[in-house]
C-alpha cells in the first residue's frame, strides 16, 4: 500500500495531507495538488478497482450533475475533487425523512433524461460473482437462502429490458452536503434497473435504518413515490442489494449479517 501511495503521489505531483478512510478494498487520502486545490486520492491495494471499475466512467459521464469531479485515474487509483461538507449520514439537526428527501432529489437528478452514453459493467456480473463466492462457502441455511435470492435477481435481470447507468452505491454516507448542494461520491458505476439505485439507501444510515415492519414499509413507499417507481420493485431490488452486501462481507453470521438478513426477508415479503 505504501509503495502504491508513494507512486501515485509522485506521478500526479500530489502532497499528502491526511488519511481520510481505510478499508480492505480501498483507502482514501486527502491530498493537495500543485495548484493548491485539495483532492481525494483513492488507492486500491489489490492493484485494481474491483467492482468499482465503472466509477471513473460513470462520474465523468455525469460530470454536469451532482457528482464529484474526476481528476485522474489509473488501474490502482482514482483522483477526484475533495468535497467540503458533512456527509448526509450525519443527521445532527436533521430528521431521517429530511435526509431521505435530499437523497431522493439527488437520485432524481442522476437518473434524469437524457441518460448518459457510457459503457459500464452490468449488474448481472455482480450477481454471477456473488454466486461464485457463495459456492465456495460452507453449506448453511443462510447460504442456501442467499443463493435463492441472488438467483431470483439473475432471473429478473434477464427480463429487465429498461436498464441504465447507475451510481451503484448511492446512500447517505456517500453523499456530501456542499455549499452547492448534495453531491455523490464513491460511485461504483453499473448498468441496472432504476429501482436498484435506491436499494442501498434503505440500508442506511446503518444505525437508524429500520429493518422491518411499518417503518421499513413506509420508508420504502416514500422513496418509491418520489422516484415514481413501483414499491414492490424497490422492495425486490433492495432485497437483492442487501444479499450482495452480505455476500461481499463474506461471513454470513455477523451481527451486521443478521440485521441485513432480517431486512432482506422483510423486503421479499413486500414483493408479489
Amino acid at each position: 500500500m505504501h509503495e502504491m501511495l508513494e507512486n501515485r503521489l509522485k506521478d500526479w505531483s500530489l502532497r499528502l495531507l491526511a488519511e481520510a478512510s481505510s478499508g480492505a478494498t480501498a483507502s482514501v487520502y486527502k491530498v493537495a495538488q500543485p495548484t493548491g486545490n485539495i483532492a481525494a486520492l483513492k488507492i486500491y491495494p489489490r492493484g485494481h478497482a474491483g467492482n468499482e471499475i465503472g466509477a471513473a466512467p460513470y462520474l465523468r459521464a455525469l460530470a454536469t450533475r451532482g457528482v464529484s469531479k474526476v481528476l485522474a485515474v489509473e488501474t490502482d487509483a482514482l483522483l477526484t475533487q475533495w468535497l467540503d461538507g458533512p456527509p448526509l449520514s450525519d443527521l445532527s439537526g436533521m430528521s431521517l425523512r429530511s435526509a431521505d428527501q435530499r437523497l431522493a432529489w439527488l437520485a432524481l437528478d442522476l437518473l434524469a433524461a437524457p441518460r448518459p452514453k457510457v459503457i459500464l459493467p452490468p449488474l448481472s456480473d455482480w450477481l454471477a460473482d456473488a454466486l461464485d463466492r457463495l459456492a465456495r462457502l460452507a453449506p448453511s441455511d443462510n447460504r442456501s437462502c442467499l443463493v435463492e435470492v441472488v438467483g431470483r435477481g439473475q432471473r429478473a435481470l434477464a427480463h429487465a429490458l429498461d436498464q441504465q447507468p447507475l451510481h451503484g452505491d448511492l446512500h447517505h454516507g456517500n453523499i456530501v452536503i456542499t455549499t452547492a448542494g448534495p453531491k455523490a461520491i464513491d460511485a461504483k458505476g453499473v448498468i441496472g434497473p432504476k429501482p436498484y439505485e435506491l436499494a442501498n439507501a434503505l440500508r442506511h444510515p446503518s444505525a437508524t435504518a429500520p429493518v422491518c415492519g411499518t417503518a421499513l414499509a413506509e420508508r420504502l413507499a416514500f422513496f418509491a413515490t418520489t422516484l415514481d417507481i413501483p414499491p414492490t420493485d424497490l422492495a425486490f431490488w433492495t432485497a437483492i442489494k442487501t444479499a450482495l452486501s452480505i455476500v461481499w462481507r463474506g461471513t454470513l453470521s455477523s451481527a451486521a449479517d443478521r440485521r441485513d438478513m432480517q431486512r432482506m426477508r422483510a423486503c421479499l415479503e413486500l414483493c408479489p
